[in-house]
């Protein structure tokens, strides 16, 4: 708040490294766009990961002429990039809206089969235990990472904000809110949901991917595992723009200075 107003943008292009270099100066503001494109970096990295695992009965099944491998899942993984791959062009955040609806119709149809299936599990073997904490530290030290992940895209909220029609106070103030709470009710009622299904887990504790917990001939579980693939398939953009979009305002900038 005591920034000189010279350090701020005019509105409509204020970015998350302009907010950091007003209230930290300089040096956080080169810091805030190596950290930004690090975490992106990992962040797809890690969805490439997790979409390889989530299309692996898919990928077995479209290479019937070839043994299921590494291999095979690998280039379906790939397939499925490469599709989405032009998503990541696009100018704006803004343009991935209709995507952004589709990914989030996709998971809560995730969360719903796995509030069902834990439902169902409670009902038939009459265990309603939930835990509401962790019972020891290394429960707590794998949890909290899960927490943390939820909310950090925060780097992506001065881009939205700025496509904003009217970008009042009050409607940025109500859009975070409904954001920032209703992420956290999603995700608590699928943690509460997800602990019930411990006695009917096939493979003893509930894994850390939940849809594991399922059968593997469970229709939900095909379900499931596409409905995840296509929330993080379209996540990929989300990844990849922020990094985008710095590189080229660092190379303005360097084209601007030399000029």
């Amino acid at each position: 708040a005591s920034a000189p107003k010279s350090n701020f943008r005019r509105v409509g292009t204020t970015t998350f490294e302009s907010i950091v270099e007003a209230a930290f100066g300089p040096r956080a503001f080169m810091l805030s766009k190596v950290l930004i494109c690090f975490l992106c970096f990992f962040g797809t990295v890690g969805y490439c990961v997790l979409l390889r695992d989530m299309l692996e009965p898919i990928a077995d099944a479209l290479f019937l002429f070839a043994t299921p491998s590494r291999w095979t899942r690998n280039l379906g993984m790939l397939a499925v990039v490469l599709l989405v791959t032009p998503l990541c062009g696009l100018k704006t955040l803004t343009s991935l809206e209709k995507f952004g609806a589709a990914s989030m119709f996709s998971v809560l149809i995730l969360g719903s089969c796995v509030i069902y299936k834990s439902f169902l599990c409670a009902s038939t073997t009459g265990h309603w235990d939930v835990h509401l904490a962790p019972t020891s530290i290394h429960q707590l030290l794998n949890s909290l990472p899960l927490f943390i992940s939820c909310y950090v895209s925060h780097y992506n909220v001065p881009a939205v904000l700025n496509d904003l029609r009217e970008p009042t106070p009050a409607r940025i103030s109500l859009w975070l809110r409904l954001t920032t709470w209703g992420a956290t009710a999603f995700y608590m009622a699928i943690g509460f949901a997800g602990s019930l299904l411990g006695p009917c887990s096939q493979n003893g504790p509930i894994k850390g991917n939940i849809l594991l917990t399922f059968k593997e001939d469970d229709p939900l579980l095909m379900v499931g595992r596409l409905c995840l693939a296509v929330t993080i398939t379209l996540a990929f953009p989300v990844l990849t723009i922020p990094p985008r979009d710095i590189i080229l305002r660092a190379r303005t900038t360097t084209t601007t200075t030399t000029t």
